[in-house]
């Protein structure tokens, strides 16, 4: 479980993960040493710190979620797993087998894509019109 220390610099870090060390230590009142040992503490309990993409700005426009209801889990997991379109992963269920994350150029990678993942089993698709929300949970609700 995480110290509510630890959920403030997380909560700092998600809303702007480029500021240095200096920044936070005044924000929280902290000590830099003492962020230092908290950052490291949060690694060896395999938080991980990230940046977030902006998908369009890297000329890959088209966002979609696609489910997947396959009799061929593994073959297709091995598929979606080296998939360069496939951002994130999920194994569900419910109706579909996977839940996928991808990113495309362009529409016509896109329906190709969908048209290979057909072959594998009953494929969902949704196109992301806009983003609304991102990185939005609470880190510090039930401390």
């Amino acid at each position: 479980m995480l110290r509510k220390s630890e959920k403030e610099l997380i909560t700092l870090l998600r809303n702007n993960s480029r500021e240095t060390l200096s920044e936070l230590s005044k924000k929280l009142a902290t000590p830099i040493s003492t962020l230092h040992d908290r950052i490291k503490a949060l690694k060896q309990k395999n938080v991980r710190l990230i940046t977030l993409a902006n998908w369009r700005e890297l000329h890959m426009p088209i966002q979609a979620w696609i489910f997947i209801k396959t009799k061929k889990r593994e073959e297709t997991q091995k598929k979606l797993t080296n998939s360069t379109y496939v951002n994130t992963l999920f194994s569900i269920h419910n109706g579909a087998d996977f839940a996928c994350e991808c990113i495309f150029p362009g529409f016509k990678e896109y329906h190709e894509y969908v048209e290979e993942l057909e072959q594998q089993g009953k494929v969902i698709t949704h196109a992301v019109v806009e983003e609304l929300a991102k990185e939005k949970a609470e880190v510090l609700k039930n401390s």
